[in-house]
Parts: C-alpha cells; sequence; structure tokens
C-alpha cells in the first residue's frame, strides 16, 4: 500500500485514481481521489468551467496531506455552501483580514481554494497560541517553564479543566468575530477537537525541547572538553608556528 509524510502534497495523488484505476490506496490518498472528483464535478455542471478548475486544483495540490486530511470538511465545504453565500463570505474574509488580499489570482474559485487555505492556516495558528499569562513567559528557568507546560498539558487533556474550557471559549469567540456564515462556523467548530490534539501537541513539543537538568549536565561536560581540546590544538599550532 503506499505511503506518505508529512512532507507530502495533495498534488502528488491528485489525478492518481485516473492513472491508477482499482488499486487499493489508503484512506488518505482516498480523500484526496474523490475530492478531485467532487472539484470536476462543478465543470460537468457547469459551474465552473475547465480552466477555472484548474486555478482551484492548482492551489489544493499545495497543501500537505497531514492538513488537508486534518481540515478535509473545511475543504470539502467550498462545495457544501451555496456558490451565491460562498462569494459573500470571501468579501467578509478580506475585510476581516482572515483572507490575505492577493492581485494575482486569476479566478473566483481560485480565489475560494486560498480561502480554504488560509483559513486552515489561521486555525492551525491558533492552535498554538500562548492563553494564559504564565505561558507567553519570561521564564526564571528551564524548571519552571516545563513545570508551567506540563500543568498545561495535563489540563488540555481534561476536558472539564479551566484551560480546556478557556481554549474552547477563545475559539468560539474567533469564529463568531471572523466568519459570518453559519455553515461555516459550524464546521470550523465541528473540528475544535482537531485544533485541540493539535495544541496539545505542540504542548508536547515544547515540552520535548526544553533540555533536563542532565542533558544540560552532559552539554556543559561536553563544551568543557571540546573547550580544552580547541586550546590544546591552538597551543599546538603556536608552538609550531614559532619554531
Amino acid at each position: 500500500m503506499l505511503t506518505w509524510n508529512r512532507d507530502t502534497k495533495v498534488g502528488r495523488y491528485w489525478d492518481y485514481d485516473q492513472k491508477n484505476k482499482n488499486k487499493i490506496v489508503n484512506d488518505e490518498i482516498r480523500m484526496i481521489t474523490e475530492y478531485q472528483k467532487m472539484a470536476f464535478q462543478q465543470v460537468l455542471n457547469g459551474t465552473w468551467s475547465e480552466e477555472e478548475y484548474n486555478h482551484f486544483s492548482s492551489e489544493i495540490k499545495q497543501v500537505y496531506i497531514y492538513h488537508f486530511v486534518s481540515f478535509i470538511d473545511l475543504y470539502k465545504s467550498v462545495f457544501n455552501i451555496a456558490y451565491p453565500e460562498m462569494l459573500k463570505e470571501l468579501s467578509n474574509l478580506l475585510n476581516n483580514k482572515v483572507l490575505r488580499p492577493s492581485l494575482n489570482y486569476k479566478s473566483i474559485p481560485q480565489l475560494i481554494a486560498r480561502a480554504d487555505r488560509d483559513l486552515q492556516s489561521r486555525l492551525m495558528s491558533f492552535s498554538k497560541m500562548p492563553f494564559i499569562e504564565e505561558e507567553k513567559g519570561p521564564y526564571n528557568s528551564d524548571e519552571e517553564k516545563l513545570e508551567i507546560y506540563q500543568r498545561i498539558l495535563k489540563e488540555l487533556k481534561n476536558p472539564d479543566s479551566d484551560y480546556n474550557q478557556l481554549f474552547q471559549m477563545a475559539l468560539v469567540a474567533w469564529v463568531e468575530e471572523n466568519i459570518k456564515n453559519d455553515e461555516l462556523k459550524n464546521v470550523i467548530l465541528a473540528n475544535a477537537d482537531i485544533l485541540l490534539q493539535m495544541k496539545i501537541a505542540s504542548v508536547k513539543q515544547i515540552i520535548k525541547s526544553i533540555p533536563s537538568t542532565a542533558e544540560k549536565y552532559a552539554m556543559e561536560v561536553d563544551y568543557y572538553f571540546t573547550a580544552q581540546k580547541s586550546e590544546t590544538v591552538r597551543k599546538k599550532a603556536l608552538k609550531q608556528k614559532n619554531r
């Protein structure tokens, strides 16, 4: 069965089903090929021209598979929300600066695809935000930082904790402030657990990056011996130079 990693983009498998009929694929690749068919259906039903379909797909192909699969409901929203309503939401997203203004887009479908990509990016950034003052730092020591993030991780895993509730409330507030279309609001809020898992992963990564006391001691010892070795080499070089 085909495999992929976090650096694999959707474009690699966009037309896979057309070229590899009846081959067994994993769920992620199946999501891509089914989405491609949904996009091309817009050409078959006369909503988009083939050129507009190409503009749309060129944007979606740049998305990493991991992100595409995680936010598949968001990406499907372009087909589930009525086209006129989607156009109204594009205007709203531009006014709220959620969608980055661009003068080089070639069609509305391409702009819609960019809107989905920008929304995905904003939501992922949201999942990495600090939600309490302690989280922002500065920290008196690595030990203090470690203690804070270990506590945050514990609270994130508890649905009834203050931190978890704060995270959920902040997401609802962000959606209410920036999204106008009710269907799109529901799509994003339905993915709250995905964003929570991304926040947990972010906190775990921070914890992993904080050196332990033993690691810091090993680093200091390594630095000491490296410095001593460098000094020995320097002295030998000076002796040879002065001969």
